[in-house]
């Protein structure tokens, strides 16, 4: 027996919703999206949903079980939206984009879950005070640096003061590595600038972390 599902049956559909009338929001004013878009799952759960028949409806909208895509060629799982917009008469046909709404209609799309747009670190004015969330092309043979932030916030977490010991300053009569070769800097290639050694310690450490992980790992 066909019933609407627990994300579709949160819509309220009914045949009024899709009439605008006099006295609505949107009657005599021109066209635009209403409210954002409403979230009903992934689409291999649409697929699952073969008793709904608002999921079947959605699914032939955009395209048919066969045709739409459940993963994104990253492998994520891609989701199914709907959003409300209208349509209508078009009083000027040089702009056939703007309508005046007598009727509503719901559009479905599907969309990564991740999906982010942000500024360049690169392209960041020299003002900025902080780029370390700011985005960064990253090539194969680059650093990825939301790995190493991970790395070194599992090596905080699990390891503590212990990565900051080292035996061998102990030996030499030192506290800081960067005491020994004082003048010694690396690139942060993450700034683009000169870095004390300090910093190099802390990579050191996330590379630390991820040699621990990998070897546990096999």
């Amino acid at each position: 027996m066909d019933k609407l599902c627990h994300a579709c049956d949160k819509l309220e559909l009914t045949t009024r919703r899709f009439e605008v009338l006099p006295g609505d929001d949107e009657w005599g004013k021109p066209s635009g999206r209403i409210g954002p878009p409403i979230p009903l799952g992934t689409v291999e759960d649409l697929l699952t949903r073969t008793r709904c028949p608002m999921c079947r409806l959605v699914v032939a909208a955009l395209g048919g079980e066969n045709k739409v895509p459940t993963h994104s060629a990253s492998g994520e799982s891609l989701r199914v939206t709907v959003g409300w917009d209208t349509h209508g008469t078009a009083p000027d046909a040089k702009e056939s984009w703007v309508h005046l709404p007598q009727s509503r209609v719901l559009i479905p799309k599907v969309v990564k879950a991740s999906g982010m747009i942000t500024l360049l670190a690169n392209d960041a004015p020299p003002t900025t005070t902080s780029t370390t969330y700011l985005v960064r092309p990253i090539a194969k043979d680059r650093i990825d640096f939301g790995l190493v932030r991970r790395w070194l916030a599992l090596c905080n977490t699990h390891h503590g003061e212990a990565c900051h010991r080292y035996s061998i300053l102990k030996k030499l009569g030192r506290s800081n590595a960067a005491e020994c070769v004082p003048d010694f800097r690396c690139i942060d290639v993450e700034r683009n600038c000169l870095a004390g050694l300090c910093i190099f310690d802390s990579l050191k450490a996330g590379q630390v972390e991820k040699a621990h992980c990998v070897n546990k790992a096999h």
